[in-house]
């Protein structure tokens, strides 16, 4: 019980470095050893989450070795949140991810291949969402980001180049962010997110803590698709492979967005701080811009992938805004956000597979008369985009009142209006799939039942 912290960073970690050998001596237990791996991260991330709650945040300092010179982990609540999300979406999407690969010799070393990389990608997220010191936290979003690389990739054809992209921009956000903390240690000599919540607030003024901050957020903001820093999740999102754009899009991308959190307010000072104030405040507008950008190109779109991509984008720019926000109610809009977001946005990626492999199609117009043979997946399919509207009595719609909330609270009129006007965006793009899916009569050999080949997007019924 008192390793806690620690073992939700190794059991993944271990289990990747594992699973070839396990593959290689008993090919048929790979997916029970996986699945009970991620079973038992999961129990862990729950037990850490009931220590919060009950006894309030956890620190754990590795070998015993004190801050600044031993490593320490952290659980608070939303760490915690990070990392139940985290722990919890890579146990469902390592049971869902099964049928992507095809039975012989060639599609059991691809499935142990991205078991390996999905698995190093879960313990660069929950890494992330733990690590007490900023050099700790690069490396783990490095473990996260060059899993996801690599994870992209196995889509194959045009996920090549677009894995090729996000490898790029995602190199150039970890120089920044690189150069942000070298700079950090140089005025300061310590990489403690505590002590330098201490230590920098006199500095906040000096020019190289000013280009540390900016350094930071950019290779943070990149991370997190933020517009105008976004240019590589469409692609990825659209021919990557599902199980890991499922991951990608409700776990790793909050990892970073909380990342972006940590810094504003654990280590320069949030609103309290007039450079942090004005940082802030521009994330705000680059996340009310990502919004309205990210609901107006979903509209845009005919394919039902890219579509998502494109909503991403806009759902988690809530995230930032929140923080950008800051007053408790837009927090928790924020935190709920990673919560919500994860279950509609995992459940529409599933959805999206069943619709491949059951119809043959991920174009919006194609998916006429869908209820008729998918009803499960069709409703499932309107609960989630009800979500992601913020209908109630959805969570959605609890994280847009509590966000609309705390902007009020905040005097922030226009951080209001954007939060309605997105959700009437969204509207238009859900309503529109539903109308195919629920009105519209379907054409003629839209659905057969023709199988498909070793690696696709494609997905079981749901």
């Amino acid at each position: 019980m008192a390793h806690i912290p620690v073992l939700l960073v190794l059991v993944p970690l271990l289990t990747a470095l594992a699973l070839p050998a396990v593959n290689w001596m008993m090919p048929r237990l790979t997916q029970i050893f996986l699945k009970s791996a991620l079973l038992f991260n999961l129990a862990l991330a729950v037990l850490a989450m009931r220590h919060v709650v009950t006894e309030g945040p956890w620190h754990y300092w590795l070998g015993n070795w004190a801050p600044p010179f031993g490593i320490e982990f952290v659980v608070d609540a939303m760490s915690g949140t990070v990392v139940l999300v985290a722990a919890g979406m890579a146990f469902v999407i390592a049971l869902y991810a099964r049928p992507f690969f095809r039975l012989d010799e060639a599609g059991l070393q691809a499935r142990t291949l991205f078991y390996v990389l999905f698995t190093l990608m879960a313990t660069g997220v929950i890494g992330v969402a733990v690590a007490g010191d900023i050099f700790t936290l690069y490396v783990f979003i490095e473990i996260a980001s060059i899993s996801a690389y690599g994870v992209v990739a196995m889509g194959g054809g045009r996920a090549a180049f677009a894995a090729f992209r996000y490898l790029i921009l995602g190199t150039v956000a970890a120089t920044f962010y690189l150069l942000g903390i070298c700079l950090i240690f140089a005025m300061t000599g310590t990489l403690n997110m505590v002590q330098l919540s201490e230590l920098l607030p006199p500095m906040m003024g000096s020019p190289a803590i000013l280009a540390a901050l900016c350094f930071i957020m950019l290779g943070l903001g990149t991370k997190t698709a933020m517009v105008p820093l976004h240019a590589w999740l469409p692609d990825a999102h659209t021919y990557g492979p599902t199980p890991a754009i499922a991951f990608l899009a409700t776990a790793l991308l909050k990892a970073f967005a909380y990342g972006i959190y940590r810094f504003l307010y654990q280590v320069f000072g949030g609103h309290a701080q007039p450079v942090t104030a004005m940082a802030l405040q521009i994330f705000g507008w680059l996340a009310a811009a990502g919004i309205l950008y990210g609901s107006v190109m979903a509209i845009a779109q005919k394919d039902f992938r890219r579509m998502l991509a494109y909503s991403t984008i806009a759902q988690i720019s809530y995230i930032p805004l929140g923080i950008a926000i800051g007053t408790p109610a837009a927090l928790a809009g924020a935190a709920l956000q990673m919560i919500s977001h994860s279950m509609s946005k995992g459940c529409l990626f599933m959805i999206k597979s069943g619709m491949h492999l059951k119809l043959h199609t991920t174009q919006i117009s194609e998916l006429r008369g869908m209820s008729v043979v998918m009803p499960f997946s069709s409703l499932a399919l309107t609960i989630s985009a009800f979500s992601m509207i913020g209908l109630p009595p959805t969570s959605g719609f609890f994280v847009k009142w509590q966000l609309v909330r705390g902007a009020a609270e905040a005097g922030f009129g226009w951080m209001m209006a954007v939060l309605v006007l997105s959700g009437l965006l969204n509207a238009v793009y859900f309503f529109r799939i539903l109308e195919n899916v629920f009105i519209r009569k379907p054409e003629p050999d839209v659905h057969s039942d023709q199988s498909h080949g070793p690696m696709t997007s494609a997905g079981p019924e749901l």
